[in-house]
């Protein structure tokens, strides 16, 4: 992480963590289904160990269940030394069909395969 992204002199600001888990964690739903879109609802974050700035990073995440229009997932941010730096859970919900059909997808520059 670029040392713009720091918090503390040195360290890598918890909200950016946090909005990294939120983007990567956030579409697992979509390893199956690509045109499966969830947003986040819930978001709980454990900050175990401080990144430092100009540190590259591993993120990770998994489902833990799908059901109806509900998931939940988890998922880390690990140091190389493969330590665990925070973790997350995630409580997803299908976006509303209204918010994607009125969506210009174009402007976010997503493609959708037919």
């Amino acid at each position: 992480m670029p040392a713009h992204y720091q918090g503390y002199p040195g360290i890598v600001h918890g909200g950016v963590l946090a909005s990294m888990l939120d983007e990567v964690v956030g579409r697992v739903a979509m390893i199956g289904d690509h045109h499966h879109f969830m947003m986040s609802v819930r978001l709980q974050v454990l900050y175990r160990h401080p990144v430092p700035v100009e540190t590259p990073l591993k993120i990770a995440g998994r489902i833990v269940r799908l059901r109806g229009r509900l998931g939940k997932a988890q998922g880390e941010i690990t140091l190389p030394d493969g330590t665990v730096a925070c973790e997350a859970s995630i409580t997803l919900a299908n976006i509303p069909e209204y918010l994607l059909t009125s969506t210009n997808r174009k402007l976010l520059d997503w493609q959708l395969d037919p």
